[in-house]
């Protein structure tokens, strides 16, 4: 996806018109139809980092260099954790996969014993 086309559903997805994001920005409605329509690409990094606070979400995202959904909000830690992940050969990913599968059904048998007592 384009850095215009994130800008778009990221502005569609908190419900703002592009002039209602131009105003919080301090530009035109017309700068707005620009990114959106990838006619400007060199977005400054200063409305850059204002449009991602507005969206919700980083300006790497806009940009493209992130595809973690903005939905998912992430601590530093964790996005950390995703970036070793992903940087992992797949012999790792397997075992961090075996691993997290433990831990979820360990998780899962102490809320269903917990529920169990509850019940008792």
């Amino acid at each position: 996806m384009t850095m215009a086309n994130r800008i778009k559903e990221r502005r569609i997805a908190m419900h703002l018109t592009q002039d209602a994001l131009a105003q919080k920005l301090g530009l035109q409605k017309s700068a707005i139809a620009k990114y959106e329509s990838g006619r400007v690409q060199n977005v400054k990094k200063s409305i850059l980092a204002k449009m991602s606070l507005i969206l919700e979400c980083t300006p790497s995202y806009l940009m493209g260099f992130d595809d973690l959904s903005p939905d998912i909000i992430l601590s530093p830690a964790e996005r950390e954790l995703v970036i070793a992940y992903r940087n992992a050969n797949s012999g790792i990913r397997i075992s961090i996969r075996k691993l997290l599968d433990i831990e979820e059904s360990a998780t899962e048998r102490r809320s269903s014993t917990s529920a169990d007592i509850e019940t008792a």
